[in-house]
């Protein structure tokens, strides 16, 4: 799931794979040393920033290194945001460090029970003759364009309440950091859409009387 970027260090390989101007096999034999195992001390979290770059470096090699500014926005988010959590004199690094275990936690029980697939599909029930409504235009792909937005949203409020709840506040404020700096939700959720996609999220929260933190996400200020 979307959701997982805030597993970094276990999106290597997605990361690298979305290059379309790279050969698969070597996207494929740089993105095989990723660590396998998400970071809980400062020591595996080391290691793991030494095995990043050295996939980083490799996918330069394989590929050319001209490559990583020109691949798109998507990769370089990604990048950049693991490369800044790898930072040790970065807010990002300290606020990864504190929480890292916490993390591992609630993501390691969300893999096994699923639960926010169940949210998602639970939310989207709901919201989807809402959605319907608001086709005004009668537009043949309005509702898979509406939740093409809405379910990667519904993906990372789940996890981002579950670390709240589990973690604090702290968590919570991180992964809301990382998506915006590792994820892609500007162009999952066009401008065209985004007020409605926050009216949305509104009936939904009023619904639940659950929080959507995600609304961060879709702040007024970046609607145009």
């Amino acid at each position: 799931m979307w959701i997982l970027v805030i597993t970094l260090f276990g999106l290597c390989n997605v990361v690298l794979g979305a290059n379309e101007t790279c050969d698969v096999e070597k996207v494929f034999r740089c993105g095989s040393a990723t660590p396998g195992e998400f970071p809980v001390t400062p020591e595996q979290l080391q290691r793991a920033c030494s095995v990043f770059q050295d996939v980083r470096n490799c996918y330069i090699r394989e590929c050319g290194a001209n490559n990583l500014d020109l691949i798109g926005t998507d990769f370089s988010r990604y990048i950049g945001t693991i490369a800044e959590i790898c930072q040790v004199d970065t807010h990002l690094h300290s606020a990864f460090a504190q929480h890292m275990s916490c993390l591992k936690e609630v993501m390691s029980k969300e893999r096994e029970e699923l639960s926010c697939n169940a949210y998602q599909s639970k939310a989207s029930d709901y919201l989807r003759i809402h959605v319907e409504r608001k086709n005004t235009r009668n537009e043949e792909n309005h509702v898979s364009k509406y939740f093409q937005c809405l379910r990667p949203l519904f993906d990372m409020n789940c996890i981002v309440t579950l670390l709240f709840n589990k973690c604090g506040v702290g968590a919570k404020d991180l992964a809301i950091e990382v998506i915006q700096k590792g994820g892609s939700v500007e162009k999952q959720c066009p401008v065209d859409i985004r007020i409605d996609i926050l009216d949305l999220l509104q009936t939904l929260e009023s619904a639940t009387q659950g929080e959507m933190y995600v609304k961060e996400l879709l702040t007024i200020f970046k609607l145009f």
